[in-house]
């Protein structure tokens, strides 16, 4: 039965682990960070194509959950067609290249937190080769001054 920190326990509660908590903070800052780099890339590079476009519609290409669909993602033009007319066969063919469009922004999206992820962590090596040397250095001055005191003890 132990006495709770309210009641006057003899021992004072474990400390919190602010480091972990502010490192998951942190992480998930980053990836909020990350995605909202994304979403600006992805609109200010559909908005340098629509100004370079050389498309005479008026509509530009069509663009699927916010991804533009290139010409040569579409050889069929499927995508500007309606759905409930399509064949099967094209049906599956649009699935196809949805997917594959999909994919291609996942990997992107991936290729670009892996970037983020190396560059974050060449930071903390860096950090970490200073706090080293600054240890190390710690480390050589309490050796000299032990081997001070010692040289003192002796001669006394």
């Amino acid at each position: 039965r132990g006495a709770s920190p309210l009641h006057g326990s003899p021992h004072p509660p474990p400390p919190v682990k602010q480091s972990r908590t502010s490192a998951a903070q942190q992480k998930r800052e980053e990836k909020e960070r990350e995605k909202e780099a994304a979403a600006a890339a992805a609109a200010a590079a559909h908005a340098s194509e629509d100004d370079d476009s050389d498309d005479d519609s008026a509509g530009g290409h069509p663009t699927l959950d916010g991804l533009e669909i290139r010409p040569e993602d579409d050889p069929l033009g499927l995508f500007s067609r309606d759905p409930t007319t399509l064949t099967p066969e094209e049906q599956r063919l649009l699935k196809k290249q949805r997917r594959l469009l999909k994919n291609r922004e996942s990997a992107q999206l991936s290729r670009h937190r892996k970037k983020m992820h190396l560059n974050a962590l060449e930071k903390q090596v860096e950090a970490l080769k200073r706090d080293k040397a600054a240890l190390a250095q710690k480390v050589q001055a309490l050796h000299d001054d032990n081997e001070r005191l010692r040289k003192q003890l002796i001669a006394a």
